[in-house]
């Protein structure tokens, strides 16, 4: 099983090839603020964590998400997109997506 580390640089990476281009560090900051402990902990009374199962067909589907976070970010047409942009494309992505272990959505007003 890969460690939360080695599953975030791969989020990261991910979110890199969909994206097609560098991130800049905030875009991969707010990422590590939303998936790391995520990651591990999983979403809220789930009985299953990321972690457990990445690498199944189940988390490949879940990587694929990341790649769509990262061209949703690429569309944004920006030379450097931020945070912002990058909360905006994960939290699109996840609206989208029926899967059961997207994070809990962020409180209102975050």
């Amino acid at each position: 099983m890969a460690t939360q580390d080695e599953i975030m640089a791969q989020i990261l990476q991910l979110v890199r090839e969909g994206a097609g281009a560098p991130l800049t560090a905030e875009v991969e900051a707010a990422l590590r603020d939303r998936y790391y402990d995520w990651i591990a902990n999983g979403k809220k009374g789930a009985t299953i964590t990321p972690q457990k199962i990445w690498d199944d067909k189940e988390g490949k589907g879940i990587q694929q998400k990341f790649r769509e976070i990262g061209k949703h970010l690429a569309a944004k047409k920006k030379p450097h997109p931020g945070k912002d942009d990058c909360v905006h494309s994960y939290r699109a992505i996840e609206m989208l997506s029926d899967c059961p272990h997207c994070p809990d959505p962020p409180p209102t007003g975050i």
